[in-house]
């Protein structure tokens, strides 16, 4: 089964990943759209994109595909959580963490030719507070981490190595605070490296955080890795390529559908990359079947 739609609203963000030539990305879709109903929008500025989602719902467009990565998904998810409006992506982000997770084709010629034969499933999205995520949300590390790559690729570069140079620099520096998280019936207290609430599997480049994590199962896969020396975090990255980080003895994993967290000191998050903060509390709740989303006929989660 297809997704059998006939209207597409297509939101390209040129900047996204590697910057590239909107209107280059206009002709492929043009080209391989042409038998469909079509309108383009293309990214000026940061917020720009929920607004166009907007006036594709004005429009009434049923699919609205996104042209760039998880942060401009993420964008516009207050539109399209809970809406008829389905979800496509043509991956073009730095790590493309839920296109990679959903099977997609990772280069947009590709993925643009495979977009009309994809099936339409429904998946949950989370929710930080008053944030929407689709992919994964965190706390922590991963999070100081994420802030410093938004600072650091202001001046327009981006990519895997940049990234993980910064993953070094900034555990050098990082210095974790005590929070007390409550969960289901359970209640700690723990000083992590990071907290990550994940609905897929991945971050994004296939860093996988949360091995049997799966889109519409109505849970989230809490993960906490704790601050431990040095040595012992290094011999268990390779497992985060592996899929295998629930196997490293020091982490902890749970399947959850709330959570509450709580610190005395200012919360930095992240959802889906997006970089935010909170004076010391964080609510987290999965929102079960929140939107339609266009994924691989042999995709399953």
């Amino acid at each position: 089964m297809t997704s059998k739609l006939s209207s597409y609203y297509f939101i390209i963000n040129p900047n996204a990943g590697i910057k590239t030539n909107a209107s280059a990305l206009s002709e492929l879709i043009k080209t391989q759209f042409k038998d469909y109903k079509i309108d383009i929008g293309i990214t000026k500025k940061q917020g720009h994109a929920i607004s166009l989602a907007r006036r594709a719902k004005e429009k009434k467009f049923q699919c609205i595909v996104v042209v760039g990565g998880d942060g401009t998904i993420n964008e516009i998810l207050p539109e399209m959580v809970n809406s008829d409006v389905t979800l496509g992506i043509i991956p073009k982000g730095s790590g493309n963490g839920f296109a990679r997770e959903l099977g997609l084709k990772l280069y947009p010629y590709l993925a643009c030719k495979e977009l009309p034969n994809l099936k339409p499933l429904t998946i949950d999205a989370g929710k930080v507070n008053d944030n929407y995520f689709i992919n994964a949300a965190g706390v922590g590390f991963d999070a100081s981490v994420g802030n410093a790559f938004e600072k650091f690729t202001e001046g327009g570069t981006r990519g895997r190595w940049p990234y993980f140079f910064i993953v070094l620099k900034q555990y050098l520096t990082y210095k974790p605070a005590p929070m007390k998280i409550q969960f289901d019936s359970t209640q700690m207290i723990t000083t992590p490296l990071l907290i990550a609430f994940s609905n897929s599997k991945q971050y994004g480049s296939d860093v996988k955080i949360s091995p049997k994590a799966k889109i519409n199962d109505g849970f989230f896969d809490l993960t906490i890795v704790p601050y431990e020396k040095f040595h012992k975090l290094l011999m268990g990255v390779p497992s985060l390529w592996k899929g295998k980080v629930n196997e490293v003895k020091f982490v902890k994993s749970y399947k959850i559908k709330k959570a509450h967290i709580k610190s005395k000191k200012e919360i930095l998050y992240h959802t889906d990359g997006e970089i935010r903060k909170s004076s010391g509390t964080l609510d987290v709740e999965v929102v079960e079947k929140a939107l339609k989303i266009l994924v691989p006929k042999n995709y399953k989660p």
